[in-house]
């Protein structure tokens, strides 16, 4: 593994910043499991996104071992892995996307520009607007 993960206390941290900040209302949890290939593979795309992009262009994002975060995967209903969590304002956005349920969570493998698509997205958002549901494609 070539990042280190984060604590569940430093995404409860940014959450509830989010909550109040006029500049990072956003925040992006990645969810992995060490254990398994494809979700190894997306925390470490993810942990590209952060460490080549700026918070302003993708959000501030966090990346989660599940295993070491039970608690807190349980919080979102995360069950399966990778899945993705996109907070605005501190609460959590209901993706909608054709032919699928409404959920907070976004679970399995994307390609890379569908990932940084969404997360340039949600960051270009006007930073004052109320946002509970976020529309996508893939």
């Amino acid at each position: 593994m070539s990042f280190s993960p984060n604590s569940s206390e430093d995404v409860t941290k940014a959450i509830g910043e989010s909550s109040k900040s006029p500049d990072f209302p956003f925040v992006c949890i990645c969810f992995y499991h060490n254990e398994l290939p494809p979700s190894l593979f997306t925390a470490q795309l993810f942990n590209k996104f952060r460490t080549n992009f700026s918070p302003e262009t993708v959000g501030r994002i966090f990346i989660i071992d599940i295993a070491k975060n039970t608690e807190l995967a349980s919080k979102y209903g995360i069950f399966a892995s990778p899945s993705v969590v996109l907070v605005w304002k501190g609460s959590a956005l209901l993706i909608r996307r054709p032919g699928w349920d409404d959920a907070e969570v976004i679970v399995g493998c994307l390609k890379e520009d569908e990932w940084l698509s969404t997360l340039r997205f949600v960051a270009a958002l006007p930073k004052q607007e109320e946002r509970k549901f976020l529309s996508v494609s893939f």
